[in-house]
């Protein structure tokens, strides 16, 4: 696959791309990450260097215990309205 190739099935600019497989940005969307992947046919977790999981030992650590409890339905129900 070309990289032309790749840009339009990720819907990414050729400028972005480059940047992403230099490595020179430095913190890429979520959403660039998981259309390479769903285009390239490999899992999400490949593309994702060692350098960006500094951040996975915290996030363990601050999860809530219950993230449902953070949802609170009946406030957004009632803004709708």
């Amino acid at each position: 696959m070309s990289q032309m190739e790749l840009a339009e099935a990720t819907g990414i600019s050729m400028a972005t791309l480059r940047r992403l497989e230099r490595g020179a940005k430095a913190n890429p969307p979520l959403r660039y990450l998981s259309n390479c992947a769903i285009v390239l046919g490999v899992e999400l977790a490949e593309l994702i260097e060692d350098s960006w999981r500094r951040w996975l030992p915290l996030a363990r650590k601050t999860r809530p215990r219950n993230p449902q409890s953070l949802w609170q339905p009946d406030r957004y129900e009632t803004k709708r309205r």
